[in-house]
């Protein structure tokens, strides 16, 4: 399994969890996090993540759930247009970013 496999596959594990401490300490583990970068409402990222996870698509009406009732409903829906990560989009796909 490549590290990014085995990453993804963690990171799915961890959000089944639904718990933001665990998904901090494991993005911190990771080295995608630092003390100083953890995002300031993690619960939210939590749920933005498990529903573009295409992995855990049990928890996707959740997520939903979750977001819209607590304002986050228009990030529930630009992951429910088609071609959105996690949603209909390519599996596995991902945004492509740009380095200067």
């Amino acid at each position: 399994m490549t590290d990014t496999a085995s990453f993804r596959e963690r990171l799915a594990e961890t959000l089944r969890l639904k718990d933001p401490k665990a998904l901090t300490a494991y993005l911190i583990e990771s080295g995608q996090w630092t003390a100083e970068t953890v995002p300031a409402d993690v619960e939210a990222m939590m749920w933005v993540m498990i529903l573009g996870n295409s992995a855990l698509g049990d928890l996707h009406d959740e997520a939903e759930r979750w977001l819209s009732a607590h304002g986050r409903g228009a990030d529930a829906a630009v992951l429910r247009q088609p071609g959105a990560k996690g949603r209909g989009g390519k599996p596995g796909g991902r945004p492509r970013h740009h380095r200067a």
